[in-house]
């Protein structure tokens, strides 16, 4: 009987058209979008040259140290032509070194003379480049000066040792994966796609509900267990759901060449975990409210939403905002936990983290089923 009532929802589920279309479809054509929108993204994370200016005034052109300093780092590079240089450099008046500034041209000029001064019209990352620069410039020179004269013999061995940069941080990568911000994108469309499977689960439950449909009524009166009945449709749908994720991750990673990793095994278990959590968390909806389907599915899509929504999937920068503001939506999110699995799956080389993911969603998967199973037990009806 088990098999039987099992075969039927999953001939019942794939002649839904609608539900197919949400589930199969709409991650597929959002995945083909997602490639063309942020196809060019990684692109423009190439460093390009800081476009500065010099005072071009007495004081700068007496001084050549300092001319030939910033001939050096606005120069390519003959070892390396691909390199860029740090700065792109105009030497102006000050009145045009100005007018540059206000227009945008420039993010910030140099005002050489007894007191050294760097202008910029506002903070950022290629502003604060600048200032280190200009820093490191002038505590290397007042260095040199001060044991020119204290000892001019040492000249030659300290001249070879300020020319290579000091370096105070170790660059240690956490992984072999190459960086890519795009992934995080696809990432939360996964985890999207797996609480999609709530329809399937709002929807199974809903069917056994016999206040809600003349077909369930039906099941009800039926000589088999109820729980039967309930394991039955809950599989079915997570079959098909599961299906259709396997579908999302083949055509990403075959049509769409979006790379999301290599531990088969790994994935397809984090795929699993975020199937189950997906379909428990709509059959709990369906399960603990006595509201219309209508409402229901309003309910679902919301939380659905609003939990992609932190995971990343519109903003990728909001996943770190909402953590960085509340830690514990690291854990309780859905789609933030089912993204974190494939994340931590490609960037890091152990598993540690992945099955700690894939281990919280088991866990709030097994809660919603387990609600749902006492709350489906305990339903009478007075009549059908």
């Amino acid at each position: 009987m088990f098999s039987h009532i099992y075969l039927n929802r999953i001939k019942a589920s794939v002649r839904d058209r609608q539900m197919l279309f949400w589930t199969f479809l709409f991650p597929l054509i959002l995945a083909t979008l997602f490639k063309m929108s942020f196809s060019n993204l990684n692109a423009n994370e190439v460093f390009q040259a800081i476009p500065i200016a010099v005072v071009n005034n007495k004081a700068y052109q007496a001084d050549t140290t300092l001319q030939q300093v910033l001939q050096a780092v606005s120069s390519p590079n003959e070892q390396n032509p691909n390199e860029q240089p740090l700065f792109r450099l105009e030497e102006l008046s000050d009145e045009k070194a100005a007018a540059a500034l206000d227009e945008d041209r420039v993010v910030g000029y140099l005002v050489p003379g007894s007191t050294f001064g760097v202008v910029v019209s506002r903070s950022g990352v290629r502003q604060t480049i600048l200032k280190s620069f200009c820093d490191d410039y002038l505590q290397k020179r007042a260095a040199i000066e001060q044991i020119i004269l204290s000892n001019p013999d040492m000249l030659p061995a300290l001249l070879e040792q300020t020319s290579q940069p000091f370096e105070v941080i170790e660059d240690k990568p956490v992984s072999s994966a190459e960086a890519d911000n795009v992934l995080s994108y696809f990432y939360a469309l996964i985890a999207m796609t797996c609480l999609y499977g709530g329809f399937w689960g709002l929807k199974e439950v809903i069917a056994i509900q016999a206040n809600l449909s003349p077909q369930a009524a039906r099941l009800n009166v039926a000589p088999v267990h109820k729980m039967k009945i309930f394991a039955s449709s809950l599989l079915a749908a997570l079959s098909i759901h599961y299906l259709s994720i396997l579908i999302l991750l083949a055509y990403m990673q075959f049509i769409l060449s979006i790379n999301i990793g290599n531990h088969i095994a790994v994935i397809l278990l984090a795929t699993l975990s975020g199937s189950l959590l997906g379909v428990s968390l709509g059959g709990f909806i369906a399960a603990v409210t006595r509201l219309s389907e209508a409402i229901k599915n309003a309910m679902l899509i919301g939380v659905s939403m609003v939990s992609s929504f932190l995971s990343g999937l519109m903003i990728v920068d909001m996943k770190y905002i909402t953590i960085r503001a509340f830690p514990a939506l690291r854990y309780i999110n859905p789609a933030n936990l089912i993204s974190d699995a494939f994340y931590t799956l490609y960037y890091y080389d152990t598993l540690d983290k992945v099955f700690l993911s894939i281990g919280l969603q088991l866990l709030m998967a097994l809660l919603f089923f387990v609600t749902i199973a006492m709350i489906v037990r305990r339903q009478r009806y007075a009549s059908l």
